[in-house]
């Protein structure tokens, strides 16, 4: 991913992510109204989800569903769940960088209001967390 910022940006590339492939705009796979040239950055293989229960936390990359992170906590307990939605194929990293809008809305929030921390790269290529970013 940072490889992938670092080259785009020296190459005037645009570059366009995809998580679970829901974009109902096609702003992954079209071009904008200037044809810049730009590539797609899949996620798809970065799926990994590891469930903590007696902290009650999870790490998830990018390109882990809903349906996957929901499968791995119930593997480990029958009374946690995660603020998601119904729609279970959605990529994790378009869904709670969208704000993560799902029916449990009510009672505990977005997806993204329990974000605790996260890994992510840059605009400028570093990898940044909430340590790195001064908390």
């Amino acid at each position: 991913v940072q490889a992938a910022v670092i080259c785009s940006k020296q190459l005037s590339v645009h570059l366009r992510l995809r998580s679970g492939g829901h974009d109902f705009e096609g702003v992954s796979y079209a071009a904008t109204v200037d044809d810049h040239p730009f590539m797609v950055l899949d996620f798809q293989r970065f799926r990994s989800v590891s469930v903590n229960i007696e902290d009650e936390t999870v790490w998830v990359e990018a390109g882990a569903t809903v349906g996957e992170l929901y499968y791995k906590i119930a593997e480990k307990s029958n009374v946690h769940s995660f603020p998601g939605g119904v729609a279970t194929s959605l990529g994790l990293g378009g869904y709670i960088s969208g704000g993560g809008y799902g029916s449990m809305l009510r009672k505990y929030g977005l997806a993204v209001d329990n974000v605790i921390d996260a890994r992510l790269v840059d605009s400028e290529g570093r990898v940044l967390d909430r340590k790195a970013m001064g908390e």
